[in-house]
Parts: C-alpha cells; structure tokens; sequence
C-alpha cells in the first residue's frame, strides 16, 4: 500500500500514468506456493505463451468461474475467526477495529524515565536531562491505550530502545513498562506485546508491568497467554508502583 501510494504521488508530479496493484492476485500467488516477485514475471511468461500456443482456450469459461478464483483468493486475506473472537471478547472493540482509525493516538508521546533528585517519581528524560538512570532497567512509558494501529509502533520503539540502551554499554536485565496511561489492550496489541516478549527473552531481558490498571490485567489475564504450560505474564511481572517494580529489579538509582 505505501509503495503503490507513494508511487502514485511521484507519477502525478511528472504527470505518470496511475499505478495499481492486485491484492487478489498476490493472494492466489501466495497460495499457489510463490515465494518472491520473480512469480510476476513467470506469470507474465506463461501467460504470452499461453496467448500464442493455445489461444481462445478460457473462450468458453463461465465469467462466474474466475470470479470465484478471486474471491475466494481474497477472502484468504480476511481473518473471519480472529474478528468475530474480537468481537465475543469485546464487542466495542471489534466495531473500532473495522470502522475506525484513530490517527492522533496511533502516533502517541513517548517516553524514557529516569529519576530525578528532589523529585518524587520518575521522569521523562526528554524533559529532565537531568535524570539519572535506573542501573539495568529501561524504564518506559507510552501514553496511549494499545491497540491495532500502534501496536508495531509500540513493538518498534521499546526494542529500539533496548538497542540503543545496548549501544550506550548498558547492561539491561528488565525492560519496565509505565502502564497508567494505558487504558485498553486489543487483541493485534497483544500479539505485538508477546512478540516483544520472545525478543526479550531471547536476550535473556524480563519485561514488566507497573500501574497496569486491574482491568487491564484482567483483560490480558483473559487471553489465557502461556509459555510451556504457564501463564506467560506471571505475577512477578506486575507491580502497583514503577518503585515497587524498579525495587524488583535493582537498588535504585545510580
């Protein structure tokens, strides 16, 4: 969509054809076992030949009948299963998610914390070049409920995050969450969240939840996430307090 969209912004400055895309067609690619663009062309190729060694062969073919490929190709594309389980678990939910796209909170402020002396709490660094870091925590907060339209950007920004407290010569253990001002997690959130999660623990990183509000977590708890039989997010990975939680994971700040 981005490609076909930006393409077709540069055509019309240079007064370019329109540029298209068959979704329909990618799917029945995808389904016939096609693994890279090069099936564009061999389809092209076997298409003239086709047009040369036997033509007028689909003359006779029913209109109804490639429709039917098509269709059903692009109902491939379409989750059914996971949106009607989005709308038994929650019913508002699933109705934002096929009508709605909500801009401002997809693109949400972030923000790294760090303590202040003087001060209680913690605080965006962004805003207080003072604060000092937590020793192996990263401490984060994203100001915005979690759901289809932020979820990668949220996946994105806290694993670069880590990356870049890596680079800084930090050796993080836990990855902290500051989850006040997270008011809701959808069901693509949450498989953003247990991506995160695996790529966490793959670098031997815990991640945690402060001030996750109980419906929150009630929310999360009904998903049912386990890892090898287990509850994937324990009920060491919660805190009422980014305090209580940094306790956890260290002595404080440097």
């Amino acid at each position: 969509m981005s490609a076909v969209g930006a393409s077709n912004v540069a055509a019309g400055f240079f007064g370019g054809f329109p540029i298209s895309a068959s979704s329909s067609r990618a799917a029945v690619a995808e389904q016939s076992g096609a693994k890279t663009q090069l099936t564009a062309l061999i389809g092209a190729a076997l298409l003239i030949l086709a047009l040369v060694l036997v033509p007028g062969l689909a003359e006779y073919l029913p209109s109804a009948a490639l429709a039917a490929v098509v269709i059903t190709a692009a109902l491939a594309l379409v989750d059914v299963r996971s949106v009607v389980e989005l709308f038994r678990i929650d019913f508002v939910e699933g109705a934002i998610s096929v009508v709605a796209f909500i801009y401002a909170v997809s693109r949400p402020y972030r923000a790294e914390l760090g303590w202040v002396p003087g001060l209680r709490g913690y605080h965006d660094r962004a805003r207080h070049p003072e604060a000092e870091l937590i020793p192996h925590v990263l401490l984060l907060r994203f100001d915005a409920p979690l759901f289809f339209a932020n979820g990668a950007r949220f996946d994105d920004w806290v694993r670069d995050e880590y990356r870049s407290a890596r680079s800084a010569g930090r050796e993080i253990t836990a990855v902290v969450l500051a989850c006040e001002p997270i008011t809701h997690i959808d069901s693509t959130a949450i498989d953003e969240l247990v991506e995160l999660d695996d790529y966490l623990s793959k670098h031997s990183v815990d991640l945690a939840f402060a001030e996750m509000k109980d419906p929150i977590r009630e929310q999360l708890e009904r998903y049912r996430l386990k890892v090898d039989g287990k509850p994937r997010f324990g009920s060491s990975q919660f805190a009422p307090t980014v305090d209580a939680m940094v306790d956890r994971f260290d002595d404080g700040p440097a």
